[in-house]
């Protein structure tokens, strides 16, 4: 029986260090998920700013508000960002501040179906600090 107990023994600590690679794995997945989804923040609140700033080119009057909001969105989002890359331990925190961002987007995208078309989107976008990712605001 002494073999069958070095068995079972082995087994189990396999299985433990199995649930930790697989925590540390499922923790590492979340942090780059929630990096994904800032990054889609701040950039759909960049394409927004660069709507508005070719709506303003065309002669549609700039609301400064709108802009400030975008403006804060996109800035909270690199923050957000940029601690977690600092802090990866401190994504929870991070999770519980991006979740305001919900009505904020929801406005954004409000905005998006008046201007989509706007062939400068694209190129303002990428003036309004979101040039990382010009091209594909092309789309």
């Amino acid at each position: 029986m002494g073999l069958l107990d070095k068995v079972k023994s082995t087994a189990t600590q396999a299985m433990a260090g199995t649930a930790q690679v697989t925590s540390q794995v499922s923790t590492q997945v979340s942090a780059k998920v929630e990096q994904v989804q800032l990054r889609k923040r701040a950039d759909d609140a960049a394409r927004q700013l660069g709507y508005l700033l070719v709506r303003e080119r065309e002669g549609a009057a700039l609301d400064q508000a709108e802009v400030d909001r975008l403006v804060g969105v996109v800035q909270g989002a690199e923050a957000q960002i940029r601690r977690a890359a600092d802090h990866p331990t401190s994504e929870g925190a991070a999770r519980a501040e991006s979740g305001s961002g919900g009505s904020e987007r929801a406005s954004a995208d409000s905005n998006a179906g008046e201007a989509a078309p706007a062939a400068g989107g694209a190129s303002a976008t990428g003036d309004a600090g979101a040039g990382r990712h010009a091209g594909a605001a092309s789309d």
